[in-house]
């Protein structure tokens, strides 16, 4: 994403371009810190399957295919905090591979039925849980801080696990 700020310019013209520093480390700690959340749920509630995730700034969330009770709600939001935070006390140096989508089922809980057949895909790896994705994460899980499980609604067959970093 960028932003013009005066004039114009043409083909094979040199532009000059900047990072926000901060807010790139902000963005690989959300998008690392939804991974760490989709562990944990998958040791709370295995049964979930992981369909969307939203890693930025403005209420992040992993979203999930299935069902939650409501009168569990506390107890599960508490306990996949507390699963999450556990992870990140481990300190994990997350791993990059490429691989081919039928050799991701041995490391990945969910594949993506998207993914392409033809060609080696990103997959991160936290310790012994793989995860298709295509975003910045952060050297170690550590450097997240701490998760908080902001809520977790449910909603037409699917759960959403709205969550928050320090």
């Amino acid at each position: 994403m960028g932003r013009f700020e005066h004039g114009s310019f043409s083909s094979n013209e040199v532009v000059e371009c900047f990072v926000d520093k901060e807010r790139c480390i902000l963005n690989s700690k959300l998008h690392s810190a939804g991974h760490v959340v989709d562990y944990a749920v998958s040791k709370i509630k295995s049964a979930w399957i992981p369909i969307k995730g939203y890693h930025f700034p403005e209420g992040p969330y992993v979203e999930y295919e299935g069902s939650s009770d409501e009168t569990d709600k506390e107890k599960l939001r508490s306990d996949i905090e507390i699963a999450c935070n556990q992870t990140l006390k481990e300190n994990i140096k997350p791993k990059l591979l490429f691989i081919n989508k039928g050799e991701m089922a041995s490391i990945c809980r969910h594949v993506p039925e998207n993914m392409p057949e033809n060609k080696p895909s990103r997959v991160v790896v936290f310790g012994d849980f793989g995860v298709p994705y295509g975003g910045t994460h952060v050297s170690s899980l550590s450097d997240i801080g701490h998760i908080t499980i902001r809520n977790i609604k449910a909603k037409a067959g699917n759960v959403r696990v709205g969550y928050d970093i320090k």
